[in-house]
């Protein structure tokens, strides 16, 4: 088959996985940190959480323009300043640079969703668990292993979920940033099938590898609501 024999598809399909693996469980991680933070309050709260939910109101095509202003190796701040410190950055020629850039977008641009589904978990765990554990003398991480954790898998499970479907098709914002290169370096699938298709106009084969794309993420997504339905 084709498919079986197509070496780009299956480096766009790793690329694709790998960056939806890190971004979910990175998403993940950081929104518990931030969930936490916003759960023991601080002054401002109200106007931090606004301000957190801005990037959720900005349309991805805007958010890759927005960002490739801001990393141009010509005139972007971020080159200028990561220049300053001795860092050569420039993600038009270095592709690890390209690749982490485009999956510090991803995390900046979810982080209030995951960190918002989060805080509603830690919100409704009751009072009294949480202070029985503190009686019995539970340390801070203990108290998060043992007793928060348990109580708030489901909401981990449904940022893992729907963060995992995001990012694996994601696409506006690398087009408009890097728009898959430098060389295939952002190239995840994608903008592989958007380029076979609408440029290389390779319709049928581009429909069979949709199809594709499509079964893995409906079975990747069949088996993490099947955890949550346990849960």
């Amino acid at each position: 088959m084709r498919i079986i024999d197509d070496p780009e598809f299956s480096s766009a399909l790793g690329r694709g996985m790998l960056f939806a693996v890190l971004s979910s469980s990175l998403g993940l991680l950081s929104g518990l940190g931030l969930a936490h933070l916003m759960y023991r309050g601080f002054r401002g709260l109200n106007t931090f959480r606004v301000i957190l939910c801005l990037p959720l109101a900005i349309p991805p095509i805007a958010i890759g323009s927005m960002w490739k202003l801001l990393v141009s190796p010509s005139i972007g701040p971020v080159s200028y300043y990561m220049g300053k410190i001795g860092i050569a950055y420039d993600i038009t020629m270095n592709a690890q640079q390209a690749f982490a850039t485009t999956l510090l977008i991803d995390l900046w641009h979810w982080l209030p969703f995951s960190s918002l589904v989060l805080l509603s978990g830690l919100v409704a765990i009751p009072r009294d668990i949480l202070e029985a554990a503190d009686i019995d003398g539970a340390s801070g991480w203990h108290k998060w292993r043992k007793v928060i954790l348990p109580m708030i898998v489901s909401q981990c499970l449904i940022v893992i979920l729907i963060r995992f479907m995001d990012s694996f098709r994601i696409f506006d914002e690398v087009y408009m940033l890097t728009a898959g290169g430098p060389g295939s370096a952002t190239r995840y699938l994608s903008l592989y099938l958007y380029n076979l298709i609408l440029r290389s106009w390779d319709i049928g084969y581009g429909l069979a590898l949709s199809t594709v794309f499509f079964f893995i993420v409906e079975w990747t997504c069949f088996a993490l609501f099947r955890v949550i339905g346990k849960r």
